[in-house]
This record gives C-alpha cells, sequence and structure tokens, in this order.
C-alpha cells in the first residue's frame, strides 16, 4: 500500500465519523467499556477522529472476528480495547523506530520553512494532486512529531491542531545494486 491508499483509507474513515452511532452500538460500548451513555458517545468519536493511532490491521480482524463478535466487539470497538491495554501496559520501544508519519502541511507549517527550522533538518515533502488546493504533506519520524508538538506547545497558535496520520507501511532496505531482491545479501 503507498501513500496515496494510505490517505484514500483515512478519506474513507472520516467521512464515516460524521455518521451518528446508532442507539444499539452505544449501549454496547456502554456494557463493553464499562461507562455511561455520553462517555461512550465521547469515546466512539475520539476513536473515529483519532488518525494517528495505530489500526488493527484488516487480515488480523478476519482471523479474530468471529471471537471477537461472539464477545460483542466489533473491528472500531475491538480497537479501542486494545488502546487501552497499551496504555495500561505501554513497552520500552525505541521512538525512533516506532514509526513514520505523514504531517499535513497547514496552520503555521504553511511553508517549509518554519518546519525544516522547527525540526532543524530536511524533510521529504509529499504532494496530493487529488484533494483541491495541491495539498502537501511532510513525511516525519515519531521522535520529529514530538519535536513538533513541543513547539507547537510553546507557540501561541490559537487552537491550532496538527494531522499527523500514522503510515503502517514497512520500510524496505533492498540493495541498490543487485538485480534480484535478495535484501542486499548477494
Amino acid at each position: 500500500m503507498d501513500v496515496s491508499s494510505e490517505l484514500e483509507a483515512l478519506a474513507v474513515e472520516a467521512i464515516k465519523h460524521d455518521e451518528k452511532p446508532m442507539a444499539g452500538e452505544v449501549k454496547r460500548w456502554q456494557s463493553l467499556f464499562n461507562c455511561n451513555h455520553s462517555k461512550a458517545l465521547q469515546c466512539m468519536r475520539f476513536q473515529k477522529l483519532n488518525f494517528s493511532r495505530r489500526r488493527l490491521s484488516d487480515g488480523h480482524w478476519r482471523l479474530i472476528q468471529a471471537e471477537r463478535k461472539a464477545e460483542g466487539y466489533d473491528k472500531e470497538a475491538y480497537d479501542r480495547q486494545l488502546d487501552l491495554r497499551a496504555k495500561a501496559h505501554p513497552q520500552n520501544i525505541d521512538s525512533d523506530n516506532e514509526g513514520t508519519h505523514i504531517l499535513r502541511l497547514d496552520g503555521p507549517f504553511v511553508g517549509v520553512k518554519l518546519l525544516r527550522a522547527v525540526i532543524g533538518c530536511n524533510v521529504e515533502i509529499t504532494r496530493d494532486f487529488h484533494s483541491e488546493g495541491n495539498t502537501l504533506f511532510a513525511r516525519i519520524k515519531e521522535a520529529t512529531r514530538g519535536v513538533i508538538l513541543g513547539w507547537l506547545s510553546t507557540q501561541k497558535c490559537s487552537g491550532y491542531q496538527p494531522t499527523f496520520i500514522r503510515l503502517s507501511l514497512a520500510e524496505k532496505y533492498l540493495s541498490g545494486t543487485s538485480l534480484y531482491p535478495t535484501l542486499g545479501l548477494d
């Protein structure tokens, strides 16, 4: 899956978030997460709008779907359960290798110059021609995301919330000299 396919999947998710949850779905979340109606709605909205969270892959969901549905979960609710477990039991992961995000260049980061000044290095810029206005995106590492959020907390950006999208694409280090994809081992 390439970056534009990842963005397309996120656009579909963004359209879904406008839909009002059905009463039965809210009651199920209340039961699963032991909360009241307003807290269940709040959790559901947060889950749908948190585009930077790690997502359960469709392939993995297909493997466990029958078992989890018997427990009352749908994919989104089970995703929320995994997020809650991860927060309760954090793992020590090297943050530089944790993941890659793309940042939509808007708000104070309309130009690339300020972003480069904030993070102190060059970033890979991708242009999305499918959206209106040719939106720019910067590919950044998890540690750089923290730097950007830290800088924003010291600025007066009047409610600006950056759009970070987690990329679930694995990096591939193939040989630059070999004709065959042997992962650099000839």
